[in-house]
């Protein structure tokens, strides 16, 4: 591998790329087998905080503190290979997440506009706009089955929201500083979030109750 080393790396959906991205403003697609380049993706004019492939593997997504995420065809061979699919534009600050829905349709994003957003995979288009949370919306996801979407945020709170509405129905508070990541159980009934301070808090979706953790409890909104 060269030039600056990678901030972040994920494998393809078959294992059998590994995409990195890094500060040098660049994401690269690797064999996986071989470790042989394959692509670099060089479209961004800041850093890339975050990256990920749909899930057929025939394209991905990079975020970046240029404000934009970027679609991008990542399938070798193609004769679209390593090329810019869709910009999404409309966030006013650092992209700093994004990722697919798990139909591949949609993607996820989120950013320091205080903003998680919803656009058009194949299109750029931005379908909605979540908004509530009163700092950066540092990280952004779907829930397994779809239907819900979690944010955590420098306001040291995570939110759920409706993936097909525009308005978050709870609020799970942290008690230990900002809220930097967010997931859910495979099952989608908790929520997991970290904290700046390194606290956990483990949160149920349906009643908002903490499992454990720097947990303080749920405001309905």
């Amino acid at each position: 591998m060269t030039g600056i080393g990678p901030s972040g790396a994920v494998f393809s959906p078959d294992g059998a790329r590994v995409l990195t991205f890094a500060i040098d403003m660049t994401a690269r697609l690797w064999d996986a087998g071989t470790g042989a380049e394959l692509a670099c993706l060089a479209d961004h004019r800041d850093r890339i905080d975050d990256a990920a492939f749909s899930p057929d593997g025939a394209h991905a997504v990079t975020a970046s503190w240029d404000a934009e995420a970027i679609v991008w065809s990542v399938t070798p061979g193609a004769e679209a290979f390593g090329t810019v699919v869709a910009r999404l534009q409309g966030h006013e600050g650092k992209v700093s997440s994004a990722e697919f829905s798990a139909d591949g349709r949609r993607i996820l994003a989120s950013g320091d506009d205080c903003t998680a957003r919803l656009w058009d995979a194949a299109t750029g288009a931005e379908i909605v706009c979540l908004r509530g949370h009163e700092s950066w919306a540092r990280a952004a996801t779907f829930s397994p089955d779809g239907p819900r979407i979690a944010t955590a945020s420098f306001d040291k709170t995570a939110r759920i929201w409706d993936a097909a509405a525009s308005g978050a129905y709870a609020t799970f508070v942290a008690a230990d500083g900002a809220a930097t990541a967010v997931a859910f159980s495979p099952n989608g009934a908790r929520i997991v979030t970290g904290a700046q301070s390194g606290a956990l808090g483990v949160f149920d979706v349906a009643d908002g109750s903490p499992t454990f953790g720097a947990a303080v409890g749920r405001l309905d909104g």
